[in-house]
């Protein structure tokens, strides 16, 4: 893993929350491995840089292997933005008004952002192929997952389907190269292991296993997936 240089101020606390989150992912690196990467905050993946990517590709096979490395040993900071979903109703039925902004319902509602812990994530592309991942706002399609109790593998984050077309753009790894990410760094009473499964073309990766701490009622599964 490099040495990463965050773009934000390091943050000293860990994110503790009582519920199931949706994935957070952000990409913050699509490059060559390098011994340091300095941050620059979120990238813009634009369909013009797809493009300049595009004449590099020369194949684009299906992905027999993917290097998912998680690392404990540096803590960098992300910025906490979540949406609860309260119902099942589409955001697609809230009114837009005269401005064209969407008018935001009580059936949703946004916390403000703040500062927390993060953990950097490596995905390598150790194939002579490109793997072209569709992004949903900006995310690639993974969530953490760890283990209760009884010692059983469970997910603490769920995915939440793309709500507009326009959030939608692609990542390429082209081949030997990298890309790094930042997930949530939780924080909680109960000490367990933890674990990435990303899903790519029907197929399930996972990322090495490291320990965290959680809240037990990040298991449950959200009403809204409950009724739905």
């Amino acid at each position: 893993m490099p040495v990463i240089i965050d773009s934000l101020p390091i943050s000293k606390v860990g994110l503790n929350v009582k519920t199931m989150q949706t994935a957070h992912n952000k990409i913050i690196y699509n490059r060559p491995l390098i011994d340091t990467i300095h941050v620059k905050k979120y990238p813009n993946f634009s369909y013009e840089n797809y493009l300049k990517l595009l004449k590099q590709i020369r194949n684009t096979n299906s992905i027999d292997s993917l290097n998912i490395l998680v690392s404990t040993n540096q803590t960098l900071s992300i910025e906490y933005d979540e949406i609860n979903f309260e119902s099942s109703t589409s955001l697609y039925s809230d009114k837009i008004n005269e401005n064209n902004n969407l008018v935001q319902s009580d059936r949703f509602n946004r916390t403000s952002k703040q500062l927390f812990q993060s953990l950097p994530i490596l995905i390598y592309n150790p194939s002579h192929d490109t793997i072209i991942f569709q992004l949903y706002n900006g995310k690639i399609k993974m969530k953490q997952e760890a283990k209760d109790e009884d010692g059983n593998w469970k997910p603490i984050e769920y995915w939440q389907n793309i709500i507009c077309g326009t959030g939608q753009a692609k990542a390429i790894i082209l081949p030997l190269q990298v890309l790094v990410l930042k997930i949530y760094r939780y924080n909680g009473p109960f000490k367990t292991e933890m674990r990435i499964k990303l899903e790519k073309d029907g197929r399930i990766f996972y990322s090495n296993t490291f320990f965290g701490t959680i809240n037990t009622s990040q298991f449950e599964v959200p009403k809204y997936f409950q009724e739905n």
